[in-house]
């Protein structure tokens, strides 16, 4: 292709080569707007509509993912199933004992800090952080109560309902957690980690539920936070190659895994902080939208059967509450399933970034060859129409987060 196939007699980007959702605003402003109409034309923004990219991803055989992630929580299996090279669930670093970890901070008087791993179901729960629109003073009841909300409910005994539950991700309605790190403080004098354990676990009802777990459990130093003192978080996708075309316009194009590594692999390779702006949503103004990525991976997998002496019906993977919801079939969770692998880990994660990523990358995987640095292009272009939609919450795992003495300093 010529220059003058891309440029116009005045110079300016010719609109044939970005989608008309992308150029309506482009022509006025920013200098970003030239930014935004190459990155629209190396990337394949224009080959489906945003329904279209949404339902690449939804109109999939979920059921197995929900089913392995389901028994991810109880602890019948693990990611690194999936790959040897892919390391398990995990929280690393977290400290152990009462000794204070800096000087600035002096340990109070009769009160205790507790750090646990927390594993839970994603579709249980109303998200992780502690939500105005469905939390309150009651029992957790199926994706009506978040998981900061059931953990305090359930630790009410030895703390204040209302005591807050940092953890180290607070993830969204539907995603899942296999090694979340939770911290609390009490000043109840006969608390222990067996305690802990059993509230949680055997007591409440989403514990007995088998949707919420949480092992691991010590006494760590007043100055420990869970979300603070991460300086690292890491999170898994598992997405089914399998299309199902149950629905109208569900385009049809093949995945695998080494292509979106290509894409994706250049995030971990810059080694220092990108702006990820067009990838993130609901970032409030003024707030840095910087990420470090240490790893940015993709890879073929074979999804292990696993059986299910409870099936449910309760998943489905619409990211918009005004669609009417595709309901995941537990029949599904019988069968083997070919599915792509992504690892992302960084910093920081903000919010729906991962599934941004992950539907960004399966968009251009599976269109005509992009350039290598395509999602770098849209990164630089700052500009959130030039990323797909987010991909289904039901494929993301939070697994794992690493603390130590780099978050002291």
């Amino acid at each position: 292709m010529s220059s003058d196939d891309v440029e116009d007699d005045r110079g300016a980007i010719s609109e044939d080569f970005v989608p008309r959702h992308v150029t309506q605003t482009l022509r006025a402003t920013s200098p970003c707007g030239r930014h935004a109409c190459e990155a629209g034309r190396d990337a394949n923004v224009r080959r489906w509509d945003p329904v279209q990219q949404s339902k690449f991803l939804d109109d999939r055989a979920w059921g197995s993912v929900d089913a392995f992630h389901r028994a991810l929580v109880r602890g019948e299996t693990c990611v690194g199933d999936l790959n040897s090279s892919l390391r398990p669930c995990s929280i690393d670093g977290v400290p152990v004992g009462t000794g204070e970890t800096s000087s600035r901070h002096a340990r109070r008087p009769g009160r205790k800090t507790f750090a646990f791993r927390c594993a839970y179901r994603g579709v249980a729960f109303a998200g992780y952080a502690w939500n105005a629109d469905v939390d309150g003073e009651k029992e957790w009841a199926f994706g009506e109560a978040s998981v900061s909300a059931s953990l305090q409910w359930a630790l009410r005994d030895i703390t204040d309902t209302g005591r807050p539950t940092p953890s180290s991700g607070r993830t969204d309605r539907g995603v899942s957690a296999g090694a979340s790190c939770v911290s609390f403080w009490t000043r109840h004098p006969e608390v222990t980690s067996e305690r802990i354990e059993r509230l949680v676990n055997e007591e409440s009802a989403p514990g007995k539920a088998g949707v919420l777990r949480v092992s691991e459990i010590r006494e760590v130093p007043s100055s420990f936070h869970a979300t603070f003192s991460a300086f690292r978080r890491r999170y898994v996708y598992v997405l089914p190659k399998k299309q199902k075309f149950g629905e109208e316009r569900t385009p049809c194009a093949h995945l695998d895994g080494a292509t979106m590594n290509r894409i994706l692999q250049p995030l971990a390779e810059v080694g220092g902080p990108i702006d990820m702006h067009a990838f993130a949503r609901g970032t409030p103004p003024g707030r840095s939208s910087e990420v470090n990525f240490s790893v940015a991976r993709a890879f073929d997998a074979r999804l292990p059967r696993v059986a299910l002496d409870d099936p449910d019906t309760h998943a489905g993977i619409r990211r918009s509450r005004r669609d009417v919801d595709i309901t995941v079939s537990d029949s599904a969770a019988a069968e083997d399933l070919d599915v792509v692998v992504i690892e992302l880990e960084a910093d920081r994660f903000l919010r729906k970034l991962a599934r941004c990523l992950v539907a960004t990358a399966a968009r251009e995987a599976a269109g005509p060859p992009s350039s290598d640095d395509v999602l770098l292009r849209i990164a630089r272009a700052r500009d959130r129409r030039l990323a797909a939609p987010p991909a289904p919450a039901l494929g993301l795992v939070l697994a794992g987060a690493s603390y130590g003495a780099r978050a002291e300093s």
